[in-house]
């Protein structure tokens, strides 16, 4: 569960949102591009891999029809399908440890760079 993200070799951005119950939103943006949200109709783990079924009723341009892939605690190396629009294969990442570990990383790069420190 939780909020993953993360980006595909051509530069696509997705964002994983799964919730309790099976249910969540998957998003997905080009650089430059608009925003693209579905539902997703099922989710589960299960044997440490990830199978998310989106659902079709929403607009869908790419035709993304699942995700799927082996999952860990930190991190997903996932393939995003559509029968019309081929493979994509995408690393995700727990947003929420990525964020705490960002801003650890910046409050001591501030502290370093207040020292003269990288100059």
């Amino acid at each position: 569960m939780g909020t993953w993200g993360g980006f595909s070799d051509d530069s696509v951005f997705h964002l994983l949102k799964l919730r309790p119950g099976s249910s969540g939103l998957f998003g997905y943006m080009h650089r430059g591009g608009q925003p693209v949200v579905l539902s997703i109709k099922n989710w589960e783990c299960t044997d440490k891999r990830v199978l998310v079924l989106l659902d079709q009723s929403d607009p869908n341009p790419d035709g993304i029809e699942k995700v799927e892939g082996p999952a860990g605690w930190n991190s997903m190396k996932l393939t995003v399908s559509s029968p019309r629009g081929g493979q994509r294969q995408v690393v995700f990442h727990r947003e929420d440890v990525r964020n705490q570990m960002r801003n650890s990383l910046e409050e001591r790069m501030g502290k370093l760079e207040g020292k003269g420190a990288g100059r």
